[in-house]
């Protein structure tokens, strides 16, 4: 215990003195603090809960990150639990504090604060079943990833990862079958139940506000074809919407066609997209929803729908682009492409009607020279790890040795990282800050494998000694 608690103390000191490349206020923000009701509900509700508690913003993070410490403190109990040793928690502790795109998201009113808290909770939970296989260990887990999703929707890609786990332990459970899918259905749906209630509660009953028209339809403009044909009893009006849209975005596809790099296509294609969603033909769109008796929410999801469904393989490629810009770290900062970007929004900046958005040129950094390649790196190994986990899908016995529990916990976290990210990439665009929800699964990747190496050695060892004893005969 004492071990854990100075591990937590050194992290929270790490975290205050380190400074943050957060402000206190984002852009996001304000939807938080004022409730809005496109918002999911819980953590707007915890804003409103501190607020009335006479709680300022920056008293706030304070309690933000003291609830991220004390789900630290869980999550490296099930560490020392799994057989890490006390070396290898530590230096987990100094990984995770030293991302300050991370551990510092505690000091900013975004819902990434009880999201990464709620994560390294279900992260630990998900160790502790995997080890032991307690029907409380998984019921515990389905009920605080329902909670996460009530935060942030981006939680549904962990899903599939949560119901795998239960295949791979269904041998080790100690109760019948049905309580077992019972326990993985019952909590995921009372966590999302609760932000349900929430919502009702704070927007008095009324259905919740999606923002998956306006998804869907940044999907359709980065998607959309000169033979695309909208068909319905809204044919009409759809089509004279995708000429504007076509018009404008037509051009921007081929420019993302003709970038001279990929990551000057992932960085534009998120800032294009991300443009398409919101303030974007929003006078025309009302106009012809109105004389279509129909919401404009509806029009744009219909146009995003029938756009996405005649171009799948666009769809999917784009899914795979912003998956990349997600582990695409301080891409414009990165030396060998920041010159490449800079030029290439140099040369185009003038093109009528080519709105680059808030793309300005920067400066190559220390930071991108470390964080791009590193990402990179990171993203790649644990891709190599999630694909090897369909190993323990088809002879789950294989994690039964020690050695054996390690890898599968490797290759785990590494079909979660990759899970999640194909999620986001599939419903929304990319950035960066998405990708830190993961962080702790990548860095417990390494730790795996390190441990691996030690016990290799440990392997060896006698071995070793055997190999010098006979060579001390012949010499």
């Amino acid at each position: 215990m004492r071990f854990i608690v100075g591990c937590v103390l050194t992290y929270a000191i790490i975290v205050l003195l380190i400074p943050s490349p957060w402000s206190l206020i984002e852009q996001d923000s304000a939807g938080f603090i004022n409730f809005v009701p496109w918002r999911p509900a819980l953590y707007p509700a915890f804003i409103y809960g501190c607020t009335a508690l006479h709680l300022s913003l920056v008293q706030i993070t304070w309690v933000q990150l003291s609830i991220f410490c004390a789900s630290l403190a869980f999550l490296l109990s099930a560490l020392l639990r799994a057989g890490f040793s006390k070396p290898l928690v530590a230096l987990f502790v100094f990984a995770v504090a030293a991302n300050v795109l991370y551990s510092t998201i505690q000091h900013s009113i975004l819902s990434d604060s009880l999201f990464f808290s709620l994560g390294a909770i279900t992260l630990g939970l998900w160790i502790d079943y995997l080890r032991t296989g307690k029907v409380a260990a998984i019921a515990i887990a389905g009920f605080v990833l329902g909670l996460m999703i009530g935060i942030r929707l981006a939680g549904m890609g962990l899903i599939p990862l949560h119901v795998v786990a239960v295949y791979l332990c269904w041998s080790k459970r100690n109760v019948s079958a049905l309580v077992m899918i019972a326990a993985l259905v019952g909590p995921l749906i009372g966590g999302v139940g609760v932000e349900y209630l929430v919502y009702k509660a704070a927007h008095r009953g009324q259905e919740h506000q999606s923002r998956a028209p306006y998804v869907l339809f940044g999907k359709g403009a980065m998607l959309i074809r000169s033979n695309t044909v909208y068909t319905g009893p809204h044919a009409g009006a759809l089509t004279a919407i995708g000429a504007k849209v076509y018009s404008i975005y037509g051009p921007r596809q081929r420019l993302l066609a003709d970038a001279p790099l990929l990551q000057v296509r992932v960085l534009l294609s998120a800032q294009f997209e991300a443009m398409a969603k919101y303030d974007f033909l929003t006078d025309d769109i009302e106009r012809a929803a109105a004389k279509e008796d129909m919401s404009a929410a509806d029009l744009r999801s219909d146009f995003g729908k029938q756009t996405i469904q005649q171009n799948i393989t666009g769809f999917f490629s784009l899914a795979l682009i912003n998956d990349l810009g997600l582990w695409s770290v301080a891409v414009r900062r990165f030396p060998p492409t920041a010159g490449a970007i800079t030029q290439f929004l140099n040369e185009h900046a003038p093109i009528k009607d080519m709105d680059m958005g808030d793309l300005d040129p920067t400066q190559p950094s220390i930071i991108g020279l470390i964080a791009y390649p590193v990402f990179l790196a990171a993203g790649a190994i644990s891709l190599v790890a999630g694909l090897s986990f369909s190993v323990f899908l088809f002879r789950p016995s294989l994690a039964n040795t020690t050695d054996g529990f390690f890898l599968l916990l490797a290759t785990f976290f590494g079909a979660i990282c990759h899970c999640y990210t194909l999620f986001v990439g599939l419903v929304t665009g990319w950035d960066p800050r998405y990708l830190m929800a993961i962080y702790p699964e990548l860095v417990l990747i390494f730790l795996c494998l390190i441990s691996l190496a030690l016990r290799r050695r440990r392997w060896l060892r006698p071995f070793a000694r055997a190999l010098n004893s006979e060579r001390r005969k012949y010499t």
